[in-house]
């Protein structure tokens, strides 16, 4: 689960120190990589310190498994209990309480962000269905270059593919991509070769378009002999 940028980083001691009060135990040690394995569980938790600190992903990782089988520090409350009259006890119950408040704090973040995220369930939903819908149509773009093979994807990217499925599927990918940015930007074909202006619109051309253009352009000379050639004959090779 995300969580605020102050609880996005622990100590590694504190970390630690949490991970016993919830019951893991270090079980193996490869470099940097710490793994450890809860009694009641049977998933693994690899965890890495990084300066002195866990790295946020890990620590997230970690939260998930805590909510998926609601693990709670109570057994750790009955049989670790601190002492109350030595140092050494005062200190221990000082880092349980201290990890009570960060598992707390995790918890409670994650809960808000659920909370968000069903909020804003439909329009999670409705980005989703959109970007299908824009899969489906670059699709259909595909398959009707496949048919017609207009002249200005076939300049770019060759006729179909005959015999070969992978590569009429890979002709077909291209050739959408090509045709849906046509249509999105409305791009008539005698232009489609021109980078736009539009940066965002340039984006597009580069993802799209010009990877096809490249391809599609005569292969320069050769260097050595075929240079040292074409210079004696007057031949300008625009380099």
């Amino acid at each position: 689960m995300v969580v605020a940028s102050s609880t996005s980083r622990m100590d590694w001691s504190d970390l630690h120190r949490l991970l016993g009060d919830l019951g893991f135990e270090r079980v193996r040690v490869s470099g940097s990589h710490q793994i450890f394995s809860h009694p009641s569980i049977s998933e693994l938790i690899n965890l890495q310190e990084v300066k002195g600190q866990a790295k946020p992903y890990q620590l997230r990782q970690l939260l998930r498994l805590i909510e998926r089988y609601d693990l709670r520090l109570e057994q750790a409350r009955t049989t670790c209990r601190p002492g109350h009259l030595t140092q050494r006890g005062r200190e221990d119950r000082r880092r349980l309480e201290a990890a009570e408040a960060r598992y707390d704090e995790l918890v409670d973040h994650a809960r808000r962000r659920q909370a968000w995220l069903d909020a804003h369930a439909d329009t999670f939903a409705y980005r989703d269905d959109l970007a299908a819908a824009v899969a489906n149509r670059r699709n259909e773009l595909g398959v009707a270059a496949a048919i017609t093979q207009p002249d200005h994807v076939v300049n770019l990217i060759g006729v179909v593919p005959i015999g070969d499925p992978e590569a009429t599927r890979t002709w077909i990918k291209r050739a959408s991509w090509i045709e849906s940015y046509r249509e999105e930007w409305g791009v008539e074909p005698e232009r489609l070769r021109e980078r736009p202006l539009d940066a965002c619109q340039g984006q597009e051309w580069d993802r799209s378009v010009h990877p096809a253009e490249v391809l599609a352009r005569p292969p320069l000379p050769t260097m050595g002999r075929s240079l040292d050639h074409g210079m004696e004959q007057g031949i300008d090779l625009g380099w």
